[in-house]
């Protein structure tokens, strides 16, 4: 058997990241579930599957920020259907389903705001120390996994923050996540011990810090009581890299990351409009996690009819169900599989643009020069919220563009670079059309190449204007 992860897990995140067309007007993150939203998602099934993927995690099928109290009402019939047809079709791929379910925080706004029994310090999260807290976590993880027959379900309460009142801040926030996601889990467990448990450990603590060694106890307790943990911050990770092999070795559970480097995708945005492969940052990053001990990933998504996710998850998935495979090796059988080039020459100069494409923006990315305290992870293309959610604030100079990660993405300097190779690229493009045959393919990395020319432009002009 092949060195293989034994969780693949393709991570959606919310349904409509996955989503083929743009939602310019709606807010993030939306979950509509409509024919489009159905239909993306299923096609991404199909893709994730060839690929080499075993599970899917999918965020939104229920609510966002806020269940009803009921509950009931979250599914009506014509959502039910759409769930049970995805569900369907991941039986079919013979990929496992796990839905996203919050831990006291994510859904809970309206419960909060109607129940002061289970208030603390923070309008998104239950107080972890009152018993009715619990009460309401037991009915949402009842109906969710009666509702509909799941594989499994990730766990997640940090990302919304915590209760800070003065019982729950006898705990710090390792010792307070690690104790309500450990209780939740036993409970799953108690109802259905067939279900896969994921835990992530996002938002855990703050992105620029470490858990502390004496911490590590509270993540080894919980990991009796789940498949695997995840760990992942939007700007780093949560558990020191020279000590992760130690750490791994005490788990009861299999441990991952989320990929080395992931895009979120922009869910107003066009779909081609950006253009990132990463699969050379990436792929070391995976070799080095199973190096390490690692045997689980929850590698991000997005909509696949953009060229660049699709390869990402193309390479992806194949590579973690074999480690020892040589990277251009897997780019050229995507390629090949892909593109369908008409020979070798070909595939090699397509195979050579992905990978020139990918240093012509981490070559010229600030951070590479900048020697950050936290490596950035997490890559956001535009931002979630404000009044204009088009700027490509991947490609801004001031740090107000972009204030979910408040630093510099690329400079005057490394924009120009970054627009001069990717005319390059996009010359050299050109000319392989006439050696393929999936041209509609093709044509699709053209546009988003062009179109991040274009945005390139337009921000230049914008830096221009602002410094006069």
């Amino acid at each position: 058997m092949s060195n293989q992860f034994n969780h693949r897990a393709a991570y959606g995140t919310w349904i409509n990241d996955m989503r083929n067309s743009a939602l310019p007007y709606e807010g993030w993150p939306s979950v509509r579930l409509d024919q489009e939203t159905e239909q993306s998602i299923i096609e991404t099934i199909e893709l994730i599957s060839k690929s080499g993927f075993n599970e899917i995690v999918l965020w939104g099928l229920f609510a966002a920020y806020s269940w009803p109290l009921d509950l009931t009402s979250a599914i009506d019939s014509e959502r039910a259907l759409r769930i049970e047809r995805i569900i369907q079709a991941a039986n079919r791929c013979g990929i496992k389903i796990l839905t996203g379910i919050g831990i006291y925080s994510w859904g809970f706004d309206t419960i909060i705001e109607s129940d002061p029994e289970v208030r603390g310090t923070n309008l998104h999260a239950m107080c972890g120390s009152k018993p009715e807290s619990w009460e309401w976590m037991k009915k949402i993880i009842d109906f969710v996994i009666k509702r509909f027959d799941f594989d499994g379900l990730h766990l997640e309460s940090a990302d919304l923050g915590r209760c800070n009142c003065t019982v729950c801040d006898r705990e710090g926030d390792v010792e307070y996540h690690s104790r309500i996601t450990a209780r939740a889990a036993q409970y799953i467990r108690e109802q259905d011990s067939s279900k896969i448990l994921l835990v992530s450990l996002c938002g855990y603590i703050p992105y620029y810090k470490k858990i502390a060694a004496n911490e590590i106890q509270y993540l080894i307790e919980m990991s009796k009581h789940i498949d695997y943990l995840i760990d992942g911050g939007h700007n780093g990770y949560f558990i020191d890299e020279t000590t992760l092999s130690a750490v791994i070795e005490q788990l009861h559970c299999d441990f991952g990351t989320s990929g080395g480097i992931w895009l979120y995708p922009p869910q107003r945005w066009e779909r081609l409009r950006w253009f990132l492969p990463y699969t050379q940052k990436t792929g070391k990053h995976i070799k080095q996690l199973y190096h390490d001990g690692g045997r689980a990933i929850e590698y991000y998504l997005g909509p696949i009819i953009n060229p660049g996710v699709e390869m990402n998850i193309a390479f992806g998935g194949r590579l973690l169900s074999n480690v020892d495979r040589e990277m251009d090796d897997i780019l050229a059988e995507v390629v090949t599989e892909l593109y369908q080039p008409m020979d070798t020459e070909t595939c090699a100069s397509l195979v050579s643009i992905f990978k020139r494409a990918e240093n012509a923006y981490f070559d010229h990315w600030y951070d590479a020069q900048d020697s950050p305290k936290a490596e950035l992870r997490q890559l956001y293309v535009s931002e979630f919220y404000g009044n204009d959610l088009q700027k490509p604030t991947y490609l801004a100079e001031a740090p107000e563009f972009n204030r979910l990660m408040t630093r510099i993405m690329m400079d005057a300097r490394g924009r120009e670079r970054y627009r001069t190779e990717l005319n390059f690229i996009l010359a050299d493009l050109l000319a392989l059309e006439a050696n393929t045959g999936s041209k509609g393919r093709m044509e699709r990395l053209r546009i988003c190449i062009q179109n991040v020319i274009k945005d390139i432009d337009e921000t230049i002009m914008k830096s221009t204007d602002h410094h006069g």
